[in-house]
């Protein structure tokens, strides 16, 4: 989680729109079956004009090595379940 945070403060300093968020990641990644774990991972969701984009550097060698953009109803690169996030002062 540390370095997405810091890397997320990087952004926001720099004047991206950003938040963090927690996630979970797939049993299969840590072979320990079928399903998912608890909320122990955090990623950093970006947009930019009207595109919104999961940044994770903290994930390790077999994480994503780019932005991924997020459109809803479309499953990226193993990443599921994306649900919009809550509009601004939500």
């Amino acid at each position: 989680m540390e370095v997405n945070g810091f890397f997320s403060t990087v952004l926001r300093s720099l004047g991206f729109d950003i938040w963090t968020t927690g996630a979970k990641v797939a049993n299969q990644v840590n072979n320990r079956g079928e399903g998912f774990g608890g909320w122990d991972h955090m990623v950093s969701i970006v947009t930019t004009k009207d595109k919104r984009w999961l940044v994770d550097v903290g994930f390790g060698g077999g994480g994503p090595v780019s932005p991924i953009i997020l459109q809803t109803g479309v499953q990226t690169a193993g990443i599921v379940g994306y649900v919009d996030p809550p509009e601004p002062g939500f």
